[in-house]
């Protein structure tokens, strides 16, 4: 995206990190608003798996919720 911004070829794009920060940095583009001066707190990525996926794998789905939540504990720690 940032590539054809540069280009011309469209005139804006909503995307997340990193294809927001290339088109800053290399002075393409700019970022009217972060996802926490829309909404404070709401999340930024979701985990969708279907329903039968979760009642067909009750241990693999907790396993993955559990990493996921580890992951996101971590990301929240300055040391890590």
């Amino acid at each position: 995206m940032p590539r054809h911004l540069k280009a011309g070829h469209i005139h804006g794009y909503r995307v997340g990190v990193p294809g927001n920060s290339v088109a800053i940095l290399d002075g393409t583009g700019w970022c009217p608003a972060t996802s926490t001066d829309l909404s404070y707190g709401h999340p930024e990525k979701v985990l969708l798996v279907a329903g039968r996926f979760l009642q067909e794998r009750k241990d693999q789905s907790s396993a993955l919720v559990a990493a996921l939540l580890d992951f996101c504990n971590r990301y929240q720690d300055p040391a890590w």
